[in-house]
């Protein structure tokens, strides 16, 4: 029973088209026309009778202020006295009541709760009207009397909460108007009511308008008077309002004519609708049941669907009069998705229709004619004329049925002849039916043209249908937004019946029929194939609707009585087209100079140094691809959720994160886990599409996702995610939501598009957009809106678009205009080919029915090609919070629609530029005063424009669009919140890039960043780029030795993404505090693919001094250093490179082309220069443009300047960013006196741009395009500057340290069977060294370093090193925890009862050696603050007699268990490893997989040899026959042999020394150097392997991946040490019996580092022991006691050594030496510390104990270090 029944050709009927609204699009509409836009008030006054006292006079307020002198009645507030001199003026003149109203809502209330404007009930005649007033005030003068009452001066107003409104009835019946105006007024004023009568019968575009309605209700004849609703009873307000205003109102209006309040009269212009209106009446149709009865008692949804009908006539046809129709018009579940129907009969559209066929269908009817001429020979001659264009005979439209159109057409022709006995006969029939058929949303049009012949030759004739071909085409239909039907062909069919004749050949021989009818078929069919073609219907693209300019159109389809009928919805009533012209003015421009304050602290005892380099550096990850749709979100803190499909159907977010992971982007997987949960089993579930949003009022995020399974899809949401906190990625709360909208059930819905929308009080929408559920070929959306706090009813609630969108060709974006609260969808697209652009709220606001749509167009009618809003911020004025401004493209012009002119009013053109053009994206975003505007062209640019939002709708206030990114595909953007920074995502030619612009700065420029996650595997490649590596290295200035933990405050002017200490950070104007890594190091890494790097501010802790770092500074430095030709061509550098580095010989390449012409080359230098020169006058002086938005027209002198004066301003970033392009372009660098700067000139396609050079980063920007005009490409300038690694010269140091460590640990590990023997029997004589020098007091004779602790000896192990001299122990730190071994571990065959006797060892002597374990801890913790000579005695004190002995028992049983394990222990130390990143660094230059030693050995030899060719220029091992025989060496015997030294161990190295001219003697200066670069590189190591010790005690257990790492660094420590000191000794030991000791202590610490660091470490965990301390089932904590334990024979060594040294001169060697011990003795500090570390289960205590021994490894490495400089 709905519009599909429409049959207004029915005789009951006969109306050329009805237009039908519905009660509660009536009521919500008007009360949306009231809320906008401010009405006139309204003042009526009442003068009263003298005679009787009752008010009988109605005068204007302009005629009282007349009679009264100016008093204004309304402006004398309540409780005025009666005295008062203006009340009694207003008395004096008979003032007795009046009546302040302005039409509008009353404030304070919401719309929804205030009852219906109009109730249409049951009959037009008889329309309830309710007037609400937004301002309602009665006032009223009480005289006094004559019984002593004192006058009154009263005045009333309507509560906000309550509000009045006027109560009526209203005839809408056209027909008794002539009886409503019948009065004695309009009859004595005929001009009067003529102008009335033209007001209220309408016939104009805007006769079905709202604010017509309004005008009709307001002066219809009332039926009741009015009441005030609203106005307490009994009151004297209303007292005041019967008497006064009812009474006088009812006489005046009938007498006049008089509206109950004025209401200004629509403007009439004509319909643009090939139907025009020529009368009309209204009638209410009632909702009827299924039967056709009208429903009784309605509810309230049942009474909104009342229609008010306009029964319309056109072309001066006869109105019939009314008749009730036996269908609904709108249906209940349809009340919100359209405001009503507007029909047109069958017979008026077909008429249309059929007209425009006529012309077109004329060429296929064609007339025949035939002649024939027979000879008496025989011969016969035939001949036809066709001529088309012929009018129809019958065009008529049928009474009934599916073909509503007949046309046809026939003609016959005939000829014949006889001559002699030769008869020649012939004739021709041609017939064309053309039959129009409306099916449904299609009109069918089947053409039919048939040619017959009929030749005839004596007796021989033959007939055939030489044309028979039947063309059926098929039409689509649709609506655009102002009415005008739509086509488009969707099919088209052709059949052909034509026939050939059929006689044979043989009597064709002798008739030659055949052949004439073939010529004459060929020669008619050949033409009238060309006349029957698609009908185009050009013509019926110009039918308009009734009604065009009141509402919107959509769903046109045709009833089952061929009505065609259309959805309307009312459009807004103030969105028209009127012109407006805009004057542009150039907005004045200031800038503010910004600096860093500096703030000087006198009490800091740190000093921070750092290096910056040039250089390759790297990262473990992989790149992310996304290949589909994606979008980015932020976090409030600016860091990026991007949001993606990969091609598996995962939906997934890739979460920016500073400071946690080594990549910085972490994917997680959102939508497996749910699809597993909703679809078990179901393999074909997959994300298909998605959208995600962010709330403009709480930046809360929400997800859906379209998940396709069996056919259809399925909508899962997730709302009110935080984004200050983004743990809910990791685990989303999915909701399903099912397609359950009302009466509808389709098999599968297809999701085309998704919004998230917004109300005021942060209650969420979301739209989603599917495939309208029909057939047809071309597919329209259909939307819905979704409340998910809903909780009764559907999900799905059908909030149509009010007009036709064709699916994939049209945008929407999500926006909000003035004065409303709730957000809406701007939509643009085509119908048929026609634009198509909207607004539609989300939901209506003021009741039932579709929310009201606003319609815009841009000039020309051109279609919008991208759309996009910028949303007001909160600091907006109150009435523009959370409104859009609305942007567009159309064709090369960028438009402007304010947020608060959107309803009515014509778009401002904003920017015509050419890159526009084809734009089929735009992204708009507000944020900091500043609007910016994306898009993609075209050509497949990215581009941007922005302005502050001050000066939006002034053209030249808007940066110049130009390209930042060309191939791109896809983009995603937004300006970052926490500094205003332009962020783009782009993909496009196989790769993502995240491109990201220094918006708030000077220069303006731009970075690209390539995604990175963590690798799928650890030993997947790295990741290689360009970079600015800086190291900042804190140091205590007190005792030289690096600072650990020390917190750095780090800023930048704009976000940099960089990586610090192996975590990606993203810096900023807000300080990021980095703490110092345990080498006391910061590492900042910032990738750059051009020279730029960003100025790095650092403080100490919350510090008030500022160090600035300029990464740039060297790489500027030597570019500009080239400032003659000279100079310029003598550049060159490696032409190929590896790893960073360059290996083996390899040839240079000049920097500058050698074909290069001289002025060319002079040019560049004279430019280089200078830049130079700039550059040192900006370096510290603020910038003298440092504005948000470089305006085009900065540099413009006046609006109508030209020649030099035309040049666009442009920020340097983008220029430069723009010449990155390849675009051809000519610069030159210039200083402008007028803005006293100079400027980067450059002119493109021969429009001039000009940039300023007023900053660092620009004017180091400018040198790549200096060199680039002379064709050196960028990498090329980046060869020259950057740090390259010598890998031969490294390889050669690594190979020296590599021979010398391993042939030393073998040494000591063959020596582990006599050295148990040796020990044993050196006992006796070691504790009797102790009584020589325990007792002594005095050790001055040590010189300063006894005098003073340990760490006022140090050397700073990192003082000197560099960003490159530390990449791979960098790398080791931020890489060590993905170690993995490759080969085998190295099986190691315990005997478990020796382990048991090392166990029972430990704890038997338990009791003696944790005495001196207790005391060894409280010295560790004095010992930093102890002077040397303290410590000595300390250690005096502790080592008492017989302590040995109990040590022998522990360290026999450990030998016995070590001799059979050192074999594969000493495999561990060659065990194949790969770690990321230094792994890969070293299979570039060659290296296969590397060792533990080779590990640590690369790593020492990067840093030693990069920092010693940077101090000597030159290689610290060269390329000799000594250096060659140390690495060539194959036993430590053969070292031995080559520096002249016998071992001073008795059961080590067993090959005596012999000198018979094995090798030549090596120098002392080379000894020295070997010496230095041992002790330096032992310093090295302690020192880089401290993060590894600190991590590894803090583990929980021993099997922790730093473990191994951390035993073989201080193995390779020990070694390095140890082997230096057999190799090239410095005042050794001299006593054999402590020397032996000493060997033993080496041995056996470095036996047990290797095997309890290694798997068998958890086979000496003890279940318990007398050893108090010892943590039992932990073979971590064994080990540990056991390494304390062989500290104390070690004591004994130092101490003796002490003495030896104590009676020596002063010497060198002697320094060397005791450096080299009291080095020992903070060894010794770490080995216990650890011990405490890792026996104690109390993690506070643990710290404590790391602590010292993070601090004591430090000292321990300075003074290593300490040691090497002495000799040099």
């Amino acid at each position: 029973m709905d519009d599909d029944l429409s049959y207004l050709s029915s005789l009951k009927y006969g109306y050329d088209f009805v237009v039908s609204t519905t009660e509660a699009s009536i009521n919500s509409d008007l009360l949306a026309y009231l809320a906008h836009g401010t009405k006139p008030i309204e003042y009526i006054c009442f003068l009263v009778d003298p005679q009787t006292g009752n008010p009988t006079e109605q005068i204007s307020l302009d005629d009282l202020l007349q009679l009264t002198g100016g008093v204004n009645p309304f402006n004398i507030p309540a409780g005025t006295p009666y005295d008062d001199p203006q009340v009694k003026t207003l008395a004096k003149n008979r003032f007795v009541c009046g009546v302040k109203i302005q039409i509008g809502l009353p404030a304070g209330v919401p719309p929804t709760s205030l009852p219906p404007v109009v109730r249409l009930g049951n009959a037009a005649n008889n329309v309830a009207f309710n007037l609400f007033c937004s301002e309602f005030t009665v006032i009223q003068l009480t005289p006094g009397n004559d019984w002593g009452g004192t006058g009154q001066w009263d005045v009333w107003s309507q509560d906000p909460s309550a509000p009045w409104y006027v109560e009526t009835r209203t005839d809408l019946v056209m027909a008794d108007l002539d009886k409503e105006l019948d009065t004695p007024y309009f009859n004595s004023h005929p001009d009067v009511k003529a102008q009335l009568k033209r007001q209220l019968m309408n016939l104009s575009s805007s006769a079905f308008s709202l604010q017509q309605l309004l005008f009709d209700l307001d002066n219809a004849l009332l039926e009741t008077l009015p009441t005030f609703e609203g106005v307490p009873k009994g009151s004297n307000a209303e007292s005041a309002l019967q008497k006064s205003f009812v009474s006088i109102y009812s006489t005046s209006a009938k007498t006049y004519g008089w509206p109950l309040v004025s209401v200004t009269a629509v403007s009439q212009s004509p319909d643009p609708s090939q139907l025009q209106m020529t009368s009309f009446e209204r009638q209410v149709s009632q909702l009827k049941d299924g039967s056709g009865n009208v429903i009784q008692n309605p509810t309230k949804l049942q009474q909104s669907c009342t229609t008010l009908d306009y029964l319309c006539a056109a072309e001066h046809h006869p109105l019939p009069g009314t008749a009730s129709f036996n269908w609904n018009w709108i249906l209940p579940q349809d009340i919100d998705t359209k405001s009503g129907v507007i029909s047109i009969n069958r017979t008026a559209i077909g008429n249309y229709i059929m007209k425009q066929i006529l012309p077109l269908v004329k060429p296929s009817c064609i007339k025949v004619e035939c002649s024939t001429i027979a000879k008496w020979t025989g011969w016969a001659q035939y001949d036809a004329t066709i001529t088309p264009e012929q009018t129809p005979q019958n065009a008529n439209i049928k009474d009934s049925g599916a073909d509503v159109i007949g046309i046809s057409y026939e003609s016959h022709g005939k000829g014949e002849d006889w001559g002699g006995a030769t008869y020649a006969g012939m004739s021709m029939d041609s017939t064309y039916d053309c039959d129009v058929t409306f099916q449904y949303n299609k009109i069918v049009i089947t053409q039919h043209l048939l040619i017959s012949i009929w030749a005839c030759w004596d007796s021989t004739s033959d007939s055939c249908n030489i044309f028979d071909q039947t063309l059926t085409s098929t039409y689509s239909i649709e609506a655009d937004q102002y009415g005008g039907l739509q086509t488009t062909m969707t099919d088209s069919k052709i059949r052909d019946d034509s026939q050939s004749p059929d006689l044979n050949s043989f009597v064709n021989f002798f008739t030659g029929v055949n052949d004439v009818i073939n010529d004459l078929k060929g020669k008619i069919s050949g033409f009238a194939s060309l006349q029957l073609k698609n009908i185009s219907f050009s013509e019926l693209q110009n039918f308009v609707f009734p009604g065009a300019k009141v509402f919107t159109f959509k769903g046109v389809k045709f009833s089952q009585y061929q009505d065609l009928v259309c959805d309307i919805t009312y459009a807004d009533p103030s969105a028209g087209s009127p012109s407006r012209s805009y004057e542009t003015s150039l907005a004045e421009v200031s800038s503010q100079a910004k600096g860093w304050g500096t703030a000087m602290s006198t009490d800091s005892i740190l000093a921070l140094t750092y290096s910056c380099d040039m250089m390759q550096n790297y990262v473990h990850g992989e790149l992310v691809s996304p290949t589909g749709k994606f979008e980015a979100l932020q976090t409030d803190d600016g860091h990026t959720l991007l949001f993606a499909i990969d091609t598996s159907g995962v939906f997934h977010v890739i979460e920016e994160m500073s400071g946690i992971t080594k990549t910085g982007w972490r994917v997680r997987d959102l939508s497996t886990a749910i699809i597993k949960a909703q679809y078990p089993g179901n393999s074909d579930a997959v994300v298909r599409t998605f959208d995600v949003g962010q709330s403009a009022l709480d930046g809360s995020i929400g997800l859906l996702m379209a998940v396709s399974s069996g056919g259809t899809d399925n909508l899962f949401i997730s709302l009110y995610n935080y984004s200050s906190d983004t743990s809910w990625t990791a685990k989303p709360n999915w909701t399903p939501v099912p397609f359950d909208a009302v009466t509808e059930r389709p098999k599968t819905i297809t999701i085309t598009g998704a919004f998230f929308a917004e109300v005021t009080g942060k209650q969420q929408y979301i739209v989603v957009d599917v495939d309208r559920f029909t057939d047809s070929v071309v597919k329209d959306i259909a939307r819905y809106h979704i409340d998910p706090s809903r909780s009764t009813g559907s999900y799905w609630v059908k909030h149509d678009v009010p007009i036709d969108i064709g699916d994939g060709s049209y945008q929407s974006c999500v926006g909000r205009v003035s004065n409303d609260n709730v957000d809406g969808i701007y939509t643009s697209g085509k119908a048929g080919g026609v634009a198509q652009f909207v607004y539609v709220p989300i939901i209506n606001a003021f009741g039932s029915g579709p929310a009201m749509p606003i319609r815009f167009s841009l000039p020309g009618g051109a279609l919008p090609s991208a759309i996009a809003t910028a949303r007001n911020p909160d600091k907006s004025p109150s009435n523009l919070f959370a409104t859009t401004d609305l942007y567009a493209i159309g064709n090369e012009t960028l438009y402007r629609f304010p947020a608060n002119a959107q309803q009515g009013a014509a778009p401002i053109p904003l920017v015509t530029n050419s890159i526009f053009s084809g734009s089929d994206l735009l992204l708009a975003a507000r944020q900091s005063g500043v609007t910016t505007i994306w898009g993609k062209n075209g050509s497949d640019q990215v581009y941007y424009l922005s302005c502050p939002i001050d000066q939006l709708s002034l053209p030249g206030s808007w940066s110049e669009p130009v390209p930042i990114l060309s191939g791109i595909e896809r983009i995603s953007a937004y300006v970052n919140m926490k500094d205003g920074g332009n962020t783009v995502f782009a993909t496009g030619g196989g790769k993502f890039v995240k491109l990201s612009q220094a918006t708030n700065t000077a220069s303006k420029l731009w970075r690209t960043e390539e995604l990175k996650i963590s690798p799928q595997s650890p030993k997947q490649k790295s990741i290689s780029l360009n970079s600015y590596t800086t190291t900042i290295q804190v140091s205590d200035s007190a005792n030289d030795l690096p600072a650990k933990g020390v917190t750095l405050a780090i800023s930048t002017t704009s976000r940099t993404p960089v990586y610090i200490n192996g975590l990606y950070y993203v810096l900023g104007k807000t300080r990021v505090n980095v703490a110092t890594d345990a080498t006391g190091t910061v590492a900042v890494v910032e990738a750059t693919e051009d020279i730029n790097a960003t100025i790095l501010t650092v403080s100490l802790g919350q510090g008030m001094t500022y160090t600035f770092i300029n990464p740039m500074e060297q790489s500027f430095q030597k570019l500009t250093d080239l400032g003659s030709e000279d100079q310029l061509r003598k550049a060159s550098f490696p032409a190929e490179t590896t790893a960073g580095g360059v290996l083996g010989p390899t040839s240079l390449k000049p920097l500058v082309n050698p074909s290069t012409s001289e002025s060319d080359v002079q040019s560049v230098a004279a430019q280089l220069t200078k830049l130079k020169t700039i550059y040192s006058d900006v370096a510290t002086a603020p910038a003298k443009f440092d504005m948000s938005v470089i305006p085009s027209t900065l540099f413009l002198a006046s609006p109508i300047a030209s020649g030099i004066f035309d040049e666009v301003a442009i920020a340097a970033g983008d220029l430069f960013n723009w010449l990155r392009s390849g675009v051809e372009h000519t610069f030159d660098i210039i200083y402008d006196a007028l803005s006293d700067a100079w400027n980067f000139v450059a002119t493109i396609a021969g429009k001039v741009y000009r940039a300023i050079l007023d900053t660092v980063d620009a004017i180091v920007g400018a040198v790549e395009w200096v060199f680039h005009g002379i064709k050196t490409a960028i990498e090329d300038i980046i060869h020259f500057i950057e740090f390259l690694f010598e890998w031969d010269d490294i390889r050669r140091t690594k190979d020296v340290i590599h021979n010398v460590v391993k042939l030393f640990l073998q040494d000591q590990i063959d020596g582990i069977p006599r050295a148990k023997a040796a020990f044993d029997g050196q006992i006796t004589a070691v504790e009797q060294t102790l009584n020589e020098w325990a007792g002594i007091t005095d050790w001055s004779s040590l010189g300063d370093t006894a005098a003073k602790p340990a760490t006022n000896s140090t050397s700073n192990p990192a003082k000197g090193q560099t960003s490159g001299s530390q990449l791979l122990s960098g790398h080791l730190r931020d890489n060590a925890g993905d170690l993995s071994i490759v080969d085998n571990e190295p099986t190691f065959d315990v005997v478990q009862n020796l382990v048991d006797d090392v166990l029972a060892a430990i704890s038997n002597e338990g009791e003696v050696l944790c005495a001196i374990y207790d005391q060894l801890q409280e010295l560790a913790g004095k010992f930093s603050s102890m002077s040397v000579e303290s410590a000595i005695k300390a250690l005096a004190g502790i080592l008492v007699d017989g302590i040995l002995s109990s040590v022998k028992v522990v360290a026999d049983a450990l030998l016995d268990v070590l001799q059979p394990l050192m074999a594969s222990a000493a495999g561990l130390l060659d065990t194949k490893i790969h770690i990321p990143v230094i792994s890969d660094i070293l299979n570039a230059i060659g290296v296969p997989d590397i060792s533990f030693l080779d590990l640590f050995t690369w790593i020492a030899a990067v840093a030693y040899t990069v920092v010693y060719k940077i101090a000597k220029n030159e290689p610290p091992f060269p390329d000799d026959s000594n250096i060659n025989a140390i690495i060539s060496a194959t036993s430590w015997n053969d070292l031995l042999v080559l520096f002249q030294r016998q071992s001073s161990s008795t059961f080590t190295s067993t090959m005596d020394y012999e000198t018979t001219g094995k090798l030549a003697e090596l120098s002392p200066k080379l000894e020295n150097e070997i010496f230095f670069a041992f002790h330096a590189v032992a310093g090295f190591v302690v020192f880089t392997s401290n993060f590894f010790n600190m991590f590894e005690a803090e583990a929980s257990t021993g099997d922790n991946p730093f473990s191994i790492p951390s035993a073989v660094a201080g193995i390779i420590a020990a070694a390095c040490q140890g082997g230096v000191g057999v190799l090239i000794p410095k005042d050794a030991i001299e006593n054999t019996a402590v020397g032996i000791f000493a060997d033993f202590t080496t041995t056996a610490v470095i036996a047990s580092k290797i095997v309890f660091s290694g798997p068998a470490q958890k086979r000496f965990a003890a279940s318990e022991s007398n050893f108090a301390k010892l943590a039992v089932n932990d073979g971590r904590a064994t080990g540990a006691i056991v390494n304390s334990i062989l500290v104390i024979p070690a004591l004994f060594v130092s101490g003796w050594h002490f003495y030896e040294l104590s009676r020596k001169p002063t010497s060198t060697d002697r320094t060397a030496a005791i450096l080299g011990e009291v080095s020992n003795l903070t060894s010794y500090i770490t080995r216990i510390s650890y011990a405490l570390a890792v026996n104690d289960e109390e993690m506070e205590s643990r710290q404590v104990a790391i602590g010292v021994m993070v601090l004591s490894s430090l000292v321990t490495a300075g003074l290593e270090t300490a040691e090497a400089f002495v000799v040099m």
